[in-house]
């Protein structure tokens, strides 16, 4: 089946995840989650897209950018997976043995100051939620703990207020709704199923 286009409107900020194939682990120690950051501030100066949020996982990474369209966002995220995908394979001498990532990346475009903020509230409790840590911000390898500590200067202001007391917002727990919203794909320009038999 063909591949949909993407619709990335100019200026637009999106919510982008992609996770290891068969939900293998694509950062296997420290130095991969240090090396991965290393690639999203050297993209950052080639393509200038801007870092609001992010979240690496041992399997799959959250990141929440600002872009100027289409073109930007996908030469930036070929960087990043082409040369984190090409670090794993030296490392683990299996040059040539299928895909490292499950998929090019899924996408989604984030409307509006308040869905942006559940969306970065969202990225930065996944460890949290997955049970990694507690509290959040202790995981080395996210925009909280960047926030916390300002250490990495990998984030771009994005213009929204964070409140006080962010770091224990982020680890209150999302609506069901919220979580279904950031969750679910958008279906754009596609008929549901159902609509097509009632036609």
């Amino acid at each position: 089946m063909p591949k949909g286009n993407r619709i990335v409107p100019p200026g637009c900020v999106l919510h982008i995840v992609n996770r290891g194939n068969d939900r293998k682990i694509i950062f296997p120690e420290p130095l991969d989650y240090a090396a991965f950051l290393v690639l999203l501030r050297e993209a950052r100066e080639r393509f200038g897209v801007e870092l609001y949020a992010y979240c690496l996982m041992p399997n799959h990474f959250h990141l929440v950018v600002r872009t100027t369209g289409l073109d930007e966002i996908s030469a930036y995220m070929h960087f990043i997976q082409r040369e984190h995908a090409c670090d794993l394979r030296r490392c683990w001498r299996s040059k040539g043995h299928g895909h490292v990532f499950q998929r090019r990346y899924w996408s989604k475009v984030v409307e509006g100051d308040g869905y942006l903020m559940t969306v970065m509230r969202y990225v930065e409790a996944n460890p949290f939620r997955a049970g990694l840590v507690e509290p959040s911000q202790s995981w080395e390898w996210s925009s909280l703990w960047d926030r916390e500590t300002g250490e990495r200067d990998l984030l771009q202001p994005s213009g929204l207020w964070l409140p006080d007391g962010w770091r224990t917002i982020v680890t209150v727990p999302l609506q069901s709704i919220d979580l279904d919203r950031i969750r679910r794909p958008a279906k754009i320009g596609r008929p549901r199923i159902r609509d097509l038999r009632a036609a």
